[in-house]
């Protein structure tokens, strides 16, 4: 039997400091041993993740609804979508990882981690009942941890114990 690997999101206003936390815990994960898969949510339309010019930018100009590039260390794909895909259908397409962390994506209901600087917005942008961290230069009052924005340590300490197995990866 498959269990679902876990997700947690790093929720927060533009410009709070999500991408450099999760990019920090993903560092520290990773040299605790634990796999992990990043999605980045993008709420506009029309990105580019191919370089213009290159055969796969020319293949999806010509009309390819899927474009697959293959290397010997590297395998990226790339399609035209009918419908933005919740976070549940992409993380059911991820495997080999023991964990699943997302920046954005603020109506799913998974474990988040809301991330609020001073210097930006103060309100919370999460659903409170997802909430499990909130990681802040503010001394807030909340029902979860709060942890400091420099506390990547804490981050993946708390990810360890609510989020995987016995607070390890899984063996395999």
């Amino acid at each position: 039997m498959t269990t679902p690997i876990p997700v947690v999101a790093f929720l927060g206003p533009s410009d709070s400091g999500k991408t450099t936390l999760m990019e920090k815990v993903i560092a520290a994960l990773a040299g605790d041993g634990i796999r992990v898969a990043a999605v980045k949510h993008h709420s506009h339309a029309g990105f580019e993740i191919d370089r213009p010019g290159k055969d796969s930018w020319r293949f999806a100009r010509a009309g390819s609804r899927q474009v697959v590039i293959a290397a010997p260390d590297r395998f990226a794909t790339y399609r035209q979508l009918e419908r933005e895909l919740t976070l549940g259908e992409i993380a059911a397409d991820i495997t080999g990882v023991d964990i699943i962390l997302v920046e954005g994506y603020r109506q799913a209901e998974v474990p988040h981690i809301e991330v609020m600087r001073a210097a930006q917005h103060r309100e919370f942008v999460g659903n409170p009942a997802w909430r499990i961290a909130v990681v802040s230069d503010l001394p807030l009052d909340v029902d979860v941890p709060r942890l400091d924005l420099d506390d990547v340590r804490g981050v993946v300490d708390l990810i360890r114990q609510r989020c995987l197995r016995g607070g390890a990866p899984p063996p395999g």
